[in-house]
């Protein structure tokens, strides 16, 4: 056994103790909090880090940063709902040994998704992971349990999805709606001028059915095309 075992194994059986004391509906929340702070960070930290990393040369340190940030920040959010709720429903009475199991169960849990939540900001510095997890027997495990999250993420694969997204069939698109607001203007402005062609095709005042026919065919083909379009 490694020393990152044993810090791993600490930190499971300290959640294991601390939940059996605090119960299910205390427990729950706290998971609660933990665990969808990890997936938000896990799934959206890549969008915050190019963020970070134009003002920050380091790609690792920018998705460290990102990754911290966003656990910290759902955590706390969904601590205090926590707290708000726990606040509105629980009564003074004493807990059961079945409620101290659940929350016990519970803690177990949440020191699982500790543990991930602290070696994942680790995974982006290889050589140091590397350094750490070397013949440890947790970290096998470990990492499964990462790329079983990563997989069934239904956030990270919508992220996943939207960054497939190609940026210059996008521009495109944009490029042809704006120059078919263009056209939509010049049809406009044809319009217009209608009256005035209808003139200059007018002879000494004369009724529009006294033209000439080359004059009536060279009108007719104008309104045309501009119904067309």
């Amino acid at each position: 056994m490694t020393t990152f075992d044993i810090v791993v194994f600490s930190i499971l059986g300290l959640s294991v103790i601390f939940s059996l004391f605090k119960g299910f509906f205390k427990e729950i929340f706290s998971l609660f909090s933990i665990l969808g702070g990890y997936l938000m960070a896990t799934n959206y930290q890549e969008v915050l880090s190019e963020i970070i990393f134009e003002t920050i040369s380091s790609k690792p340190i920018a998705k460290l940063i990102a990754f911290v940030s966003i656990y910290i920040f759902i955590a706390i959010v969904i601590s205090l709902m926590g707290r708000v709720f726990r606040s509105m429903v629980m009564s003074t009475a004493k807990l059961s040994m079945f409620d101290r199991l659940i929350g016990g169960f519970l803690g177990m849990i949440k020191g699982i998704v500790i543990v991930l939540a602290i070696i994942l900001p680790i995974s982006f510095f290889p050589n140091i992971y590397q350094k750490l997890t070397n013949n440890s027997q947790s970290a096998p495990y470990l990492e499964k349990a990462l790329i079983y999250i990563d997989q069934n993420s239904t956030s990270f694969k919508l992220r996943k999805k939207l960054g497939n997204l190609n940026i210059n069939d996008a521009k495109e698109t944009i490029g042809q709606f704006i120059k078919s607001n263009n056209m939509a203007d010049k049809i406009k402005d044809l319009k217009e001028k209608i009256p005035t062609l209808e003139k200059q095709f007018k002879l000494e005042n004369k009724p529009l059915d006294e033209h000439s026919n080359e004059d009536k065919t060279k009108l007719k083909d104008i309104l045309k095309s501009v119904e067309k379009n």
